[in-house]
């Protein structure tokens, strides 16, 4: 299996955060590829289909709770998982250089919405 960068449906999110053992089991099977990472060349580490696998299931659950009024609740998920915030940083990092390598027009042009984004709401900068 390869990683897949889609979106889940917000009724498959709606489901996923309504089963928080499910969440946390999924998390759970995480903390070997956190460790693999910590231990070997970081977010830029070579993944197997396993690897990949699992770090998808990492990757749904972040979808599911992605938002400011989920952030506590993820962050008590991961602890509940074992898995500690530099382990979460390292996955969700992992998840953005696979998306950088695999979709680099698409990564790319959210970067430049990004940065068009933010010189309008804080005005480019005077010469």
């Amino acid at each position: 299996m390869t990683f897949q960068f889609h979106a889940a449906s917000n009724e498959d999110l709606e489901r996923l955060r309504g089963d928080t053992p499910q969440c946390i089991v999924l998390l759970s099977r995480s903390k070997p590829l956190a460790s693999k990472l910590a231990s070997d060349a970081g977010i830029y580490t070579l993944l197997t289909d396993e690897d990949e696998e699992v770090l998808q299931s990492f990757h749904l659950v972040q979808q599911a709770y992605t938002g400011y009024e989920y952030e506590s609740a993820f962050d008590g998920l991961c602890n509940s998982a074992g898995l500690l915030p530099s382990d979460a940083g390292l996955l969700g990092g992992r998840i953005e250089v696979l998306f950088r390598e695999r979709e680099p027009t698409v990564y790319q042009a959210e970067a430049v919405a990004l940065m068009e984004q933010w010189l309008q709401e804080n005005g480019e900068p005077e010469e």
